[in-house]
């Protein structure tokens, strides 16, 4: 499991603790929000939002708001078997002393889904069946829980296919993972308009997948989802999601 660590700091209200950044050297660019960190080629930076996950889970507690947040980041993986890269969360203050955390985030080797050459041979350990059937299980249960949950994750560019330093087994990692959390919303109604449309999200990223290797069998997933739609109220439902759901019924492939 991940640690928050702190840096110099110890969040003294009455000291002068201005950039005091929880870093030993400079953090250089890399691609928008993301940095690098000298002498640690291996690893990208990105300031966390903590403004926003303070208001999320109702706190004015910095690292409360952290471990609340890597709580969903560490149950991905632990429960659902989601892959993410090995982070590391560090508290500090910046250059004009106000409180700041940071995710240092193991750098994947790779491409994303959405951008993976399709003439290139996928090694056994991405198992694309088994993915989507985390993403599905995943989305059901928070939805019918109402527990928080990372909700910008259903989008092919969102994961790569790829090693890290530390890991050399190919696998598909989620790396976006900004502060972008979601409350299901607590009535039945909601739900199923909740669940439909992250529903839908997965199949279409089931789709582009399908699509880019033709021989990639996803009967699992399917299935869940055919089931999923099956137990929704039929007026919660998309027209163009019953066609689609229609023609996997019709023996065409399990293929969208």
């Amino acid at each position: 499991m991940s640690e928050i660590k702190k840096g110099q700091e110890d969040f003294d209200q009455s000291a002068d603790h201005s950039n005091e950044l929880p870093f030993k050297g400079d953090l250089q660019e890399f691609s928008g929000n993301i940095k690098v960190l000298e002498g640690l080629p291996g690893k990208v930076v990105r300031r966390m939002q903590i403004s926003r996950l303070k208001k999320i889970f109702n706190t004015n507690d910095t690292l409360q708001a952290v471990k609340e947040y890597r709580a969903i980041i560490d149950e991905l993986q632990q429960k659902y078997n989601i892959s993410v890269p090995a982070v590391d969360y560090v508290v500090g203050r910046d250059e004009v002393g106000d409180k700041v955390a940071f995710q240092a985030v193991d750098k994947v080797k790779g491409e994303t889904i959405d951008e993976k050459d399709s003439n290139e041979e996928l090694p056994d350990s991405v198992n694309f069946d088994d993915f989507f059937c985390s993403l599905i299980k995943y989305i059901e249960d928070k939805i019918e829980s109402g527990e928080p949950y990372l909700e910008d994750i259903l989008n092919t560019d969102q994961f790569m296919i790829g090693t890290t330093e530390k890991d050399p087994e190919t696998k598909i990692y989620l790396v976006d993972i900004e502060e972008h959390i979601y409350h299901s919303v607590d009535n039945s109604k909601g739900k199923f308009i909740d669940l439909s449309m992250n529903l839908r999200f997965i199949m279409d990223m089931m789709t582009e997948v399908r699509n880019k290797w033709k021989d990639i069998k996803l009967e699992k997933s399917t299935g869940k989802l055919v089931e999923l739609f099956a137990d929704m109220p039929s007026q919660k439902i998309s027209s163009d999601i019953k066609d689609r759901i229609d023609e996997i019924k019709k023996g065409k492939g399990m293929k969208f």
